[in-house]
């Protein structure tokens, strides 16, 4: 059998383990000793959805050619929400330019600025999904003494509103929204990422 983590091959030697399971527990500890945790398995390459791992955990080792597994660390979803806020700084600025740009019609770098923060704010959601895999870790992070979950649901109604003023065109209502009410929210996000350690 063929084992690879996170894209790399190992050299792995199969002494007692007979199941899939019994590969995959101890994966599961070895993740635990080192802050990380399992967040896909590939099976003769399929990948497994979570609420059928149940289903191939009795699978003998015999009939597993590859078993590819993806970890995320704990310290590399730190590292990489800090970058991200460094992107959001630049993000910010951008959207506090968008109402002057429109107005010397210089919609393109809008466009370019838009763009950024939509992409920024997707990687965000990305990385707070896999937050939750370590509680222990960022259960206490707080934007404005809002949880992440009830900042994004904060934030929810505004960028609904910002992507109908866009679709009308109504640039008097896309800048002000940049300016007075996603960017100070980027900010204080912005600041709560600079505290985790």
């Amino acid at each position: 059998m063929e084992i690879f983590l996170n894209g790399n091959k190992l050299d792995a030697e199969i002494e007692h383990e007979k199941t899939l399971h019994e590969v995959l527990v101890f994966f599961e500890k070895e993740c635990m000793k080192n802050d990380a945790t399992i967040v896909q398995i590939e099976v003769n390459g399929t990948v497994i959805p979570a609420g059928e791992l149940d289903t191939i955990f009795n699978t003998p080792l015999p009939e597993v050619q590859k078993l590819a597994i993806s970890t995320v660390c704990e310290k590399d979803i730190v590292k990489s929400i800090k970058n991200l806020a460094v992107q959001l700084t630049t993000i910010c600025e951008g959207l506090e330019q968008i109402s002057v740009k429109y107005q010397t019609n210089n919609d393109n770098e809008v466009s370019a600025i838009i763009t950024s923060f939509a992409n920024s704010f997707d990687s965000l959601c990305h990385l707070i999904s896999l937050t939750a895999l370590f509680p222990t870790k960022f259960s206490h992070f707080k934007i404005d003494d809002m949880t992440i979950i009830e900042f994004l649901q904060d934030f929810s109604p505004i960028l609904e509103e910002f992507e109908t003023a866009l679709k009308e065109k109504d640039t008097v209502l896309v800048g002000d929204l940049a300016e007075y009410e996603i960017m100070p929210r980027l900010t204080n996000l912005i600041a709560s990422i600079q505290k985790i350690e």
